[in-house]
């Protein structure tokens, strides 16, 4: 099984029936991958915009791997649906009741490159160009005949036939093969692992300075 950040998904997200395909995703994950990957559900990030403006974000799941890189993806329950028009992106329920919901695929490459900022500004790794991707998750959703769009080829998403028979297979190829560029791209390798480990799910403890506990 792979190791998951957290090891269960804590009780206000398995209590919430909005965040049930999540779980199911998060089960799926941890079931099909083994122990050389390692998953991380639920992560924010904090980024800035060229002029320092503060931009926060999060992704549903990162996916890491010593060898293959790391894989960001964002996941949508439901039947989803994009309007061109109105550049708006909806989601209908088991219910028949229709969310606005964020642009998927924007969500999921916003985190690979913030993540990937934050990982090469880390002092636990030597920054290197590594395979970084994204992909997109819609276990409910069946597969459309060809791409969405010019930035969404199909092979970036993992519709519901894909995600009941063949999910493993899906992430390995979003990893790819390493591409054709004369060994400049590196693995990212058990000390980039460690550091994502770090960025993404660093424990800690604060402590009350004596001197404030006594002035009380």
């Amino acid at each position: 099984m792979a190791v998951m950040w957290p090891r269960t998904p804590p009780p206000d997200v398995t209590g919430n029936t909005l965040r049930s395909t999540e779980c199911e995703v998060f089960r799926r994950l941890e079931a099909v991958l083994d122990d050389s990957f390692v998953v991380f559900y639920s992560r924010p990030w904090l980024g800035l915009k060229p002029d320092g403006e503060e931009i926060d974000g999060e992704c549903d799941f990162i996916v890491a791997h010593p060898q293959r890189g790391m894989l960001t993806l964002e996941v949508k329950g439901g039947a989803v649906a994009y309007d061109p028009r109105t550049d708006r992106w909806t989601s209908r329920d088991r219910w028949k009741v229709t969310h606005n919901i964020k642009n998927p695929v924007q969500q999921a490459r916003s985190a690979k490159h913030e993540l990937l900022k934050k990982l090469n500004a880390s002092p636990h790794w030597k920054p290197r160009r590594i395979r970084a991707r994204h992909g997109v998750v819609l276990p409910h959703s069946s597969a459309p005949p060809g791409d969405l769009g010019a930035d969404m080829p199909q092979r970036i998403f993992c519709f519901a036939e894909t995600f009941e028979d063949g999910f493993r297979d899906w992430i390995l190829k979003r990893f790819g093969d390493a591409p054709p560029d004369e060994g400049r791209t590196k693995e990212l390798g058990r000390d980039g692992v460690q550091a994502l480990e770090k960025i993404l799910a660093k424990p800690f403890q604060l402590r009350t300075p004596l001197g404030t506990v006594l002035s009380r």
